[in-house]
């Protein structure tokens, strides 16, 4: 018989966690079903409809009880028949926690990603132009509650607040109008009538039943700390909410051990210490952003792949905090010294201080078009440490060869690129699918650039993050974060290695993957963007909390008048006083945008 609930062992034990030790164990019955149990909490797991669609891969052995306190909370509101609300802080945990428990429980899942382009087609139903007629086709609200799935909705104050009152009675009551005509009501009224009346009778009454495994799970950043819409108080008292805070200290510290066991200790304690620092009351009290504790996975990977990497290095990796005011770059500093992580002597400029191995990589990937000074040898090895564990955000001024580095990376890893200009007023449409109408008057659903090079492995360069709306960017968490994405028509984007597992634990084909519309992202897929640093002259900050939790930073500054001389020298021979004197007002110049954009 197949592994379709994915559990390979019966029982694991933890470490205690406020005194209340919980433990998970999984056992088989005489039925196809499967009883779990969290603590004292035992809940009998169904075999599911479409194994495809059941979250894969989140649910780790070496989960702390932080971890399982919360997933036995959900356990506890799922088997009373209740919707929950996940809060807590930017990053990738809530929706971890719930895919976990989908994981766990065997529930396939429907997913939508919240922005302020977020409208009622997109959750009840959509109408589409087939063959010449218009026909409606149910979207991820109403083919959730009909077919018992779970539905989570992320980014709940980022949509506008004539949106999700549409769910309001679904919520409450199990039912919904729908633009076809049909009427959808809660199964044990649609159980009654069918008794009285037969299937034949409530179909010509357009009665749709929702399934009593139907559950919707939201999550969402609490508002005024963070930017966003308050929830809207009916549809708040519709859920049970719970905090999602990060891991303990002690938990993280155990987790950063597992990932990177050659690593010393001493460097792990001083990169979570700073960490949690940096995420104390005190220091948001100072008005810091949030440091991205889920990312140090990270952080431990590049530094146990690269020696000469230090803990300093991969902090600011993660927490671009040299483009804050200066107040607040002093406040960090002052912390990391505490720490004695911060460097007093700053690095000198020097091919020297390349490593060996990328020596060879720049000798064995020489071009004659890019001509390479050693401070963009030294970015370039940065960008390379940082793009082998996850994306990459690269930020500087105009002009400053943001996207010649970005060129020159491809060209090292032997990737093809795909630019993507981003802008302000650009739709969560533009950036994933695009509706378009065929010549016949059909309309389909058409790829965007990003998905292309998802699918075609390539690296996806998204340039003017600092343009487009912070509500628009928030579609591409799940897709920077887990690889995994489901379109406006339907289809869904799994990673490589995802995507595999499937195929082996279910026996399913890619013909038949792709008939339920899952698609396969190229394990060569990755995004680099590209952005200008964030200036306090009347403008939102747009290196948000959530930004930051997105992507590794790369800060790269204008070349100095020697490293242009130099370049140009290269380029076209000997330079006259004329041109000299051209350079050295074009470095004032920039000094000096760049120190007024910093008051």
């Amino acid at each position: 018989m197949r592994n379709y609930f994915g559990i390979h062992k019966s029982t694991y034990h933890f470490t205690n966690y406020r005194q209340h030790k919980i433990t998970y164990i999984c056992t088989k019955q005489y039925s196809s079903d499967v009883k779990i149990t969290l603590g004292n909490i035992t809940k009998v797991v169904k075999l599911p409809k479409n194994p495809q669609y059941v979250p894969q891969s989140y649910l780790q052995e070496n989960c702390g009880q932080s971890t399982l306190h919360h997933l036995r909370w959900m356990m506890q509101k799922d088997i009373l028949g209740q919707d929950i609300f996940l809060l807590g802080p930017p990053g990738p945990k809530k929706r971890n926690i719930a895919m976990q428990y989908l994981e766990l429980t065997s529930r396939e899942v429907e997913y939508v990603a919240l922005s302020r382009d977020t409208t009622e087609s997109d959750l009840k139903q959509r109408r589409e132009i087939a063959s010449g007629t218009a026909k409606y086709f149910d979207q991820s609200a109403v083919r959730a509650a009909t077919q018992g799935s779970v539905l989570v909705l992320e980014g709940i104050e980022k949509a506008e607040r004539n949106v999700l009152p549409v769910l309001n009675n679904l919520l409450e009551n199990r039912e919904m109008h729908l633009e076809d005509g049909r009427l959808l009501i809660p199964a044990s009224r649609y159980d009654k009538l069918l008794q009285e009346h037969g299937k034949e009778e409530l179909d010509k009454w357009k009665l749709v039943r929702v399934s009593e495994d139907f559950r919707v799970i939201a999550l969402g950043l609490p508002v005024p700390k963070y930017i966003g819409n308050p929830l809207d108080p009916p549809l708040r008292s519709r859920f049970q909410a719970r905090n999602v805070d990060v891991d303990t200290y002690q938990e993280y510290l155990s987790l950063l051990k597992d990932i990177a066991p050659t690593l010393p200790f001493q460097k792990i304690e001083s990169l979570v210490s700073a960490a949690f620092a940096l995420n104390s009351k005190e220091s948001l009290a100072m008005g810091l952003p949030d440091f991205p504790v889920e990312n140090l996975k990270f952080a431990v990977k590049i530094l146990e792949n690269n020696p000469g990497v230090t803990v300093h290095d991969v902090i600011s990796y993660l927490y671009p905090y040299y483009l804050l005011p200066k107040s607040s770059i002093k406040s960090v500093e002052i912390l990391l010294e505490q720490f004695k992580i911060m460097s007093k002597n700053k690095q000198t400029i020097s091919l020297s201080n390349l490593s060996q191995s990328f020596k060879n990589l720049l000798k064995n990937k020489e071009t004659k078009t890019f001509i390479e000074t050693p401070y963009q040898q030294q970015i370039l090895e940065k960008m390379l440490q940082s793009t082998k564990v996850t994306d990459l955000c690269v930020i500087g001024p105009k002009g400053c060869g943001k996207s010649i580095l970005t060129s020159q990376l491809s060209n090292l890893v032997n990737k093809d690129t795909e630019d993507i200009v981003l802008y302000h007023d650009m739709t969560s449409r533009d950036l994933i699918q695009q509706r378009t109408t065929l010549e016949n008057g059909d309309t389909v659903w058409r790829f965007s650039p990003l998905i292309t090079a998802a699918l075609e492995g390539k690296i996806a360069v998204l340039d003017g993050i600092h343009r487009i709306h912070s509500s628009t960017l928030s579609v591409l968490h799940r897709l920077v974060h887990d690889r995994e994405l489901q379109l406006y028509d339907g289809k869904r984007l799994i990673s490589s290695e995802k995507y595999d597992k499937i195929k082996e634990n279910y026996g399913l084909s890619d013909e038949q993957l792709h008939e339920s519309g899952i698609l396969k992202i190229h394990s060569g897929f990755q995004i680099i963007a590209l952005g200008e640093p964030p200036t306090t002259q009347g403008v939102t900050n747009w290196l948000t909390p959530e930004v930051i939790s997105l992507f590794l930073f790369q800060e790269v500054r204008p070349l100095l008048k020697q490293e242009e001389t130099e370049i140009i020298s290269k380029a076209f021979g000997p330079i006259c006083n004329s041109m000299k004197q051209l350079i050295e007002l074009g470095c004032k110049l920039k000094k000096y945008r760049r120190d007024t954009a910093k008051l």
